[in-house]
């Protein structure tokens, strides 16, 4: 159960699937972890201006869980969208309380493709590509490639002062049903070289292509999942 939130937000979430559909958005998921909900997290799509964007979320414990561990995390991503419909990262905030304490920030310089990260207080400095985001960004771009077409692909992260690349890979089509109702979907793997762990995404077509739900599986086993419980898109 240790870190779960921290997983949960690393690997969450999706959102609308291009420039010209992105709508602003609130969603609730509960976080279920051995059978039980231990957790609740709030995610917000807001549009700043007319190519600019804010991707935020905040989660805690909640229920027994909260009785013995009292985490709460807050991410946010602030990004531009490009006349090309590209994505394209500025900002991205990081912040765990609780046992294990942590922050990360990565401001992009685009004119000299680099990105500047301070992760527990290290500094440093990288070269990125320039389709290059941070975690939490990447999760709005996997959803769009999906729902462009793409059946399998790589994508690159910048996250704790390194670049890791994230392979994208659609498995099939399922029928879910989650406290926010009954839904079709597309199946996604998400894994990264190196590890044991790997993320699955049901992403809704109807909902624009946010995922209803996602489940976390390392060496086979399941660690935790999210589900949907409510959504609700802004005009």
């Amino acid at each position: 159960m240790r870190k779960f939130l921290v997983i949960a937000l690393l690997v969450m979430m999706a959102a609308p699937a291009c420039a010209a559909t992105l709508k602003p958005y609130t969603a609730t998921y509960s976080v279920i972890t051995h059978g039980i909900r231990a957790g609740e997290s709030e995610f917000k799509l807001l549009q700043l201006g007319p190519q600019r964007w804010r991707f935020s979320s905040d989660s805690h414990t909640t229920g027994l869980v909260s009785l013995f561990r009292d985490d709460a995390i807050s991410e946010t991503s602030v990004f531009t969208v490009a006349d090309t419909g590209q994505f394209n990262a500025r900002e991205y905030h990081y912040s765990h309380t609780g046992d294990d304490e942590r922050t990360q920030i990565i401001l992009f310089d685009w004119k000299k493709c680099v990105a500047h990260g301070i992760y527990r207080g290290d500094k440093k400095t990288i070269a990125v590509p320039r389709d290059a985001s941070d975690p939490f960004l990447a999760q709005l771009k996997l959803s769009r490639r999906v729902a462009e077409g793409m059946q399998e692909g790589t994508f690159p992260v910048v996250n704790r002062n390194k670049l890791d690349l994230y392979h994208l890979h659609v498995v099939g089509k399922d029928a879910v049903v989650v406290p926010a109702g009954g839904f079709r979907t597309v199946r996604v793997e998400r894994s990264e070289p190196g590890s044991s762990r790997k993320t699955v995404f049901w992403l809704a077509p109807k909902l624009n292509y946010v995922p209803v739900k996602v489940e976390q599986i390392k060496d086979g086993d399941s660690v935790f999942r999210l589900e949907l419980r409510k959504i609700e898109f802004k005009p």
